[in-house]
C-alpha cells in the first residue's frame, strides 16, 4: 500500500509522516520516503513505485505531480493542515521567510491537493485528541491494530521531537526526515500572535482569510 503523506508546509507534516510510519510497522514491512515534485530526490514513479517487498511504502511530499498521481501511485493521500497564520510564523523562525510568501505557497498547494485528498489531518485537532484522530486516521488507510499500538506509534513519534542526537540545522535524518530545526513553536497552538508583527497578520487575514475561515480558523 502506498500512502502519501502530503502536507502544507510547516503543518507537522513530518509529524504526520513519522507516525504514520509507525502505525504501518505495527502491521507489516514498512519503509518511509521523500519525494520531491521539483526531481531534487528520487520519484514515487522512477524508483519507489515498484518496492513490492514492502507492506506499506509512506511518502512524504508537499504537493502532487500531476493530476493523475494519485490514480498511477498512492492508494491514499493524507494532508495536514494548521493554521496558516502558525505555519507562516513556523517558516519566519525557521528559514527566515516572508510569512505572507509562506501561506500564498501554502494556498496553491491547498488548492492543488484537496480534490485528491481521502482526509485531512488537521494538527490542532490531533494535539487536542491524538488517541481520536489516530483511530480515525487508521480507519481511512484500512489499518487495523489495537489501541495499545496506536498508544504507542503517537509516543514513539512525541519522543522524536525530544531527540537531541537529530541531524544539525542544514541536515536531516533520511529515516525520520527531521532535523534540529524542524520544533519551531513546541507544538503550541496559535504562537503567531506572540511572533508576527500585527500589521503581517492584518495583511494575510485580508488578503487569505477567505481560505482561512474555510478551514475554520476564522468565524
Amino acid at each position: 500500500m502506498k500512502i502519501g503523506s502530503f502536507g502544507l508546509r510547516q503543518s507537522g507534516s513530518t509529524m504526520l509522516f513519522n507516525l504514520l510510519r509507525f502505525l504501518c510497522e505495527k502491521k507489516g514491512k514498512t519503509i518511509g520516503i521523500w519525494h520531491s515534485p521539483t526531481g531534487n530526490a528520487p520519484t514515487t514513479n522512477t524508483y519507489y513505485k515498484n518496492k513490492t517487498e514492502y507492506d506499506y511504502i509512506i511518502i512524504k511530499s508537499h504537493g502532487c505531480t500531476s493530476d493523475g498521481e494519485k490514480d498511477h501511485v498512492f492508494d491514499k493521500i493524507i494532508t495536514s493542515i494548521r493554521d496558516p497564520r502558525d505555519s507562516a510564523s513556523s517558516a519566519l523562525k525557521r528559514y527566515n521567510e516572508q510569512p505572507l510568501k509562506n501561506v500564498e505557497a501554502n494556498w496553491y498547494n491547498y488548492n492543488s491537493i484537496k480534490n485528491k485528498t481521502d482526509y485531512f489531518f488537521f494538527y490542532e485537532k490531533y494535539k487536542k485528541d491524538k488517541l481520536s484522530i489516530v483511530k480515525e486516521l487508521c480507519k481511512v488507510i484500512g489499518l487495523a491494530i489495537s489501541e495499545d499500538d496506536m498508544t504507542a506509534s503517537i509516543s514513539q513519534t512525541e519522543r522524536l521531537f525530544e531527540d537531541t542526537s537529530l541531524p544539525g540545522h542544514n541536515d536531516m535524518s533520511h529515516v525520520t526526515l527531521l532535523s534540529q530545526s524542524h520544533n519551531t513553536s513546541n507544538g503550541r497552538v496559535g504562537h503567531y500572535r506572540d511572533k508576527l508583527n500585527k500589521h503581517v497578520i492584518e495583511e494575510i487575514e485580508e488578503k487569505y482569510g477567505d481560505w482561512i475561515r474555510e478551514l475554520g480558523y476564522i468565524r
